[in-house]
C-alpha cells in the first residue's frame, strides 16, 4: 500500500514538475495537508518527495523525513517560516534551546 501511495505521488509530482521548484515544496506540501521535512534533502527519504510527507504518513511509525521529525504527535506543517528547521518537533528537555532526537531532548 505504501508502495502505490508513493507511486502516484512520484507521479504527480513528476507531471506537476512546472509549479513544483525548490522554491515552493513547503508551500505545496502545507496546500497538500502533509508533513515538510525541512529545506535539506539529506533529511529526506522516498516516501518524503521534495520533503513531503503525506498526510497519511504523519505518525505511522516509520521515518519518513530521515531525522524522524514526522513521528512522536507531529502535526501537518501549517507554517513554512518555521519548517526549514527540522528538530523543532522535538522536546528541549535540558533546555539548550535545541530538540535532539539523538539525546534526552527527545521524549
Amino acid at each position: 500500500m505504501r508502495l502505490i501511495a508513493y507511486l502516484i505521488l512520484v507521479l504527480l509530482f513528476t507531471f506537476n514538475s512546472s509549479i513544483y521548484s525548490q522554491d515552493n515544496d513547503c508551500e505545496i506540501c502545507v496546500e497538500l495537508g502533509g508533513f515538510y521535512c525541512g529545506n535539506d534533502p539529506s533529511n529526506w527519504t522516498s516516501y518524503s518527495p521534495n520533503g513531503c510527507v503525506p498526510s497519511y504518513y504523519i505518525n505511522d511509525g516509520y521515518f519518513d523525513c530521515l531525522d524522524g521529525s514526522d513521528e512522536n504527535g507531529a502535526t501537518a506543517t501549517t507554517d513554512c517560516d518555521n519548517s526549514g528547521c527540522t528538530d523543532q518537533w522535538f522536546a528541549d528537555a535540558d533546555g539548550d534551546g535545541y530538540g535532539d532526537p539523538n539525546t534526552s531532548d527527545f521524549t
